[in-house]
């Protein structure tokens, strides 16, 4: 999760933070690269920067009613 630099199990709910250094050479040059929806909810906004973007995830949801709630708010706009 980019906002607080962890990575967290959707399923378990384990936490942990996310690795500075490499556990081979100890480079200080690790980056994020994966594409979760966050990253693709930047990348979408960049890209059309006049569209108003909303990502739905269990992040945003948490539970399927909240969920359910949610894409029902955004279908009505």
């Amino acid at each position: 999760h980019k906002h607080n630099r962890s990575l967290i199990c959707h399923y378990c709910g384990f936490q942990q933070g996310v690795q500075t250094v490499c556990g081979q050479c100890q480079s200080e040059k690790l980056v994020p690269a994966g594409y979760g929806t966050e990253r693709v909810e930047e990348e979408v906004a960049a890209l059309l920067p006049e569209a108003v973007v909303r990502r739905i995830d269990s992040d945003i949801a948490g539970d399927r009613r909240r969920f359910h709630s949610l894409l029902g708010d955004k279908m009505a706009e």
